[in-house]
Order: structure tokens, then sequence, then C-alpha cells
């Protein structure tokens, strides 16, 4: 099954296992495990295998994926406030982060793909790829750095945008575009009336973050393009597809 996987999906491949797959559990391997000392040789070794082995997560997402190919099923994440919220501001968010960090770029149309993975970034400018992402209110935004980072790292953000630039530089149908850096920008945009209910408050969702300085509501964060994690995404998908051949339907 040659699966491919979205960008924003690869967070829940990527993720560490907690011990190596019993598959590669040779009595070599066995033995080096049994060390109390382990040399820098035997050490990668393990380090090696334990890459190649998908956590229970990981293992999860590709059940889902395989029972989608065979039914032709709808996605298992049918949205929520937070998400139809972005899907409602995005064109606006792109234009206010544009227009505040002075980027001479259109919004990304394009979706890309190559033998492992596929997404669609934002924007795309000569030096740069960035993202968008549009937090429920005022509160719920990240202000402070550690935990801007903490947001974009518990939530798989910088797979994500590695997968992007991985794309740019690798696809079927495109001229590579060589890009080293991408930013996540949270913005945050007025909520638009019909997502509120009764219960939320007016003045917080929509005039307050219209009073505030412009520049107050965006939050940046800054991924780095880096080869080894590159080939970790290529070894995790490859391992999802060797282990989506094991996997049998009942009935």
């Amino acid at each position: 099954m040659n699966l491919i996987f979205r960008c924003s999906e690869l967070h829940r491949l990527m993720g560490n296992a907690k011990s190596i797959d019993s598959a590669f559990l040779t009595e070599e391997v066995q033995a080096i495990k049994a060390k109390k000392k382990r040399t820098d040789e035997e050490q990668k070794i393990l380090d090696d295998l334990l890459d190649k082995t998908l956590s229970a997560t990981a293992k999860t997402l590709v059940k889902e994926k395989a029972r989608q190919l065979r039914h032709k099923a709808p996605s298992k994440f049918t949205g929520s406030k937070e998400t139809r919220k972005g899907n409602l501001v995005e064109d606006d968010a792109i234009l206010f982060l544009m227009q505040q960090k002075f980027i001479s770029a259109e919004k990304n149309t394009i979706r890309f793909t190559n033998e492992w993975i596929t997404g669609e970034p934002d924007i795309i400018t000569n030096t740069a790829i960035r993202d968008t992402k549009c937090p429920w209110s005022y509160w719920t935004m990240e202000y402070f750095k550690e935990d801007i980072e903490g947001k974009a790292l518990d939530a798989g953000y910088d797979w994500q945008q590695l997968g992007y630039m991985n794309l740019l530089r690798e696809n079927h149908d495109y001229e590579p575009k060589i890009i080293n850096e991408a930013y996540l920008d949270f913005i945050l945009m007025p909520t638009p009336k019909e997502c509120l209910t009764r219960y939320d408050d007016e003045y917080l969702h929509i005039d307050y973050v219209l009073e505030m300085n412009p520049s107050d509501r965006i939050s940046s964060y800054r991924v780095e393009y880096d080869q080894k994690k590159i080939d970790l995404i290529k070894l995790k998908v490859e391992m999802a597809r060797e282990y989506a051949k094991t996997l049998v339907f009942g009935g």
C-alpha cells in the first residue's frame, strides 16, 4: 500500500516509539541491549532500529489511512469551532500577515506531492514559507516565546513546515525551489459572528481584537530546514508502508 502522508499528519507519524519493534530484536540486538556499557557504534545500532519503529500513535494513523483507502471513507476529523473559524478567516489572515510583514506574494493554491508526502503551504516567498494558524480568541493566543515554541512543537507544526520545505525541493510537477526556513504565524483575527454562541463574549472576539495594535496580533515561530529530519520522515513513511502490508481486515 503506497501511502502518501499529508504534511499536517506528520507529527502523528514521527512520534518516538517507546521500545524497538520486536521484529528487529535479533540475538545480536538483544545482546547489545543487555549491555550496561555500549560502544558508540552499538548505541547507533539501537538508535537506528528505534527510528525504524513506529509508535502506537503512528500505527493508529496507518490503520486510519488503510481503512480510508479501502472504503473510500470521508475524513475522520469533522471539524471544530477552531477549524471553522480558521477556514472562514484564512484569506483575511494571510492578507493581514502580508501587510504587516511587508510580504510581496500571493496566497499559494498549489498542492505539492512527492513519493512520500503531500501539502499546500499558505505563502511561498523567495526566501521562506509562511503558514498561518488562527487562534480561537485572545486567551488562546500564545504571546510569550516559550509558549509559542511549546504550542508549535506540541501540535507538531514543526514537522509540517519541514514537510513543506522538502516538497518545494522534491516534487513531481514543479521546478525545485530551495528554501531553508519556514515561519508558523499565529494570527489573531476577529471571530465571525456565525461562529459565536450566546456563551461567547462578542466584544472579546471582535471589537477587542480590532482595537489591538496590529503587531500584537501576530506571534511567529521559525523552523529551519534539517536534512536529517527529512531523511527520518522518509524512513518513517517507508516503515508505515511496510506496516500497512501486515494489516489484515477481518471478515
